[in-house]
């Protein structure tokens, strides 16, 4: 499941600024560990450990070692005692966010926060285990084999866009996965000039300007349109186009869903929407990277968990599969670090 000990966050797009990345990555501590308490410096030692993240030295801690001497600098210096304790503070900033996530998702949220410490709670409703598999798929890069996540995860995106459009409203799978929508199945022509028929739009390709062995969603995972009750005339409808992402990179796959466009010129006015796992609030639950955001519509964890489980939390026991997957992430344990 796990690919071993669960390292802190990394790589592009990855930044102390964006402290999001980093309240997952102690939630995940605290999972993997099965209910042990998780402390600040439990935390910290992550960081002294890892070669490439160490807390010595530090230049983004606007700390000044420019007169510093060797003594300083090392294990017990001045320097040293210095940096520390600018990483106390700011692995306390992650715990105050998710003392923030625990009272905003309120029974949505599976872990108990007090101070500087977090716990995984001992009995986990569906609500809480939703929690975790949108918490797992923020860490992709923790598994060995992803296929399953991200097919599940955009099974419960559409199920979120479902409960969000009203219950005329048409979604669909249409992203290459087991879940696609029976009508979407086929070669890439086939799928495109299928919706083009749901839509009532000029698919202004043909056949042969696509590869036959092409089976790909042209950057669309998932359609959804609100038609009107019988209506005929399929124009001017509510259209959403939608990415669901779930990597680092997702702030790059917003605006994927705009390359249908180009076979479906008459879909430019379709709504963007991009699917995220991450929480990306913060303290005042405004949303961190404002001017990278993109897409016309947003669905952050927060909104996932609220559009699942706002009626009932029988669409998880429902949903083939995602008991099952959570079950094994729950029950794994991290190897001793």
């Amino acid at each position: 499941m796990f690919k071993g000990d669960i390292t802190p966050p990394k790589g592009t797009g990855v930044s102390f600024r964006y402290e999001h990345y980093y309240c997952d990555f102690v939630e995940m501590l605290a999972l993997v560990n099965g209910g042990d308490l998780i402390t600040l410096s439990d935390v910290k030692s992550r960081f002294e450990k890892d070669v490439d993240l160490g807390l010595d030295p530090v230049s983004d801690l606007d700390v000044d070692i420019s007169k510093s001497d060797s003594s300083e600098v090392s294990q017990g210096g001045r320097y040293y005692a210095e940096v520390a304790d600018k990483w106390d503070d700011r692995i306390s900033v992650w715990f105050s966010i998710m003392r923030n996530r625990e009272c905003c998702y309120g029974s949505d949220y599976p872990f108990k926060v007090v101070g500087n410490t977090v716990r995984l709670k001992k009995f986990l409703n569906a609500k809480e285990k939703t929690y975790i598999f949108l918490l797992a798929c923020s860490m992709l890069e923790k598994f060995k084999n992803t296929d399953q996540l991200t097919s599940l995860y955009e099974l419960v995106c559409a199920k979120a866009m479902r409960n969000y459009l009203p219950v005329i409203a048409q979604v669909h799978v249409f992203g290459k996965s087991a879940h696609t929508s029976p009508q979407f199945k086929g070669s890439k022509f086939e799928k495109i000039q299928q919706l083009s028929r749901d839509l009532g739009v000029r698919h202004v390709n043909d056949a042969s300007d696509y590869d036959v062995r092409d089976s790909g969603d042209g950057g669309l995972d998932i359609v959804a349109w609100v038609p009107f009750r019988d209506d005929l005339n399929k124009s001017k409808v509510d259209v959403y186009i939608c990415q669901c992402a779930s990597g680092k990179n997702w702030i790059d796959k917003q605006d994927e869903p705009r390359k249908i466009t180009t076979p479906l010129p008459q879909l430019k006015d379709a709504k963007g929407v991009v699917f995220i796992p991450y929480d990306i609030r913060s303290l005042d639950s405004s949303f961190f990277h404002k001017t990278e955001l993109t897409a016309s519509l947003i669905i952050d964890r927060h909104r996932l968990c609220k559009l699942l489980n706002h009626i009932n939390d029988s669409w998880f026991y429902c949903t083939v599969g995602l008991k099952e997957m959570v079950s094994e992430i729950i029950s794994y344990r991290e190897p001793m670090f």
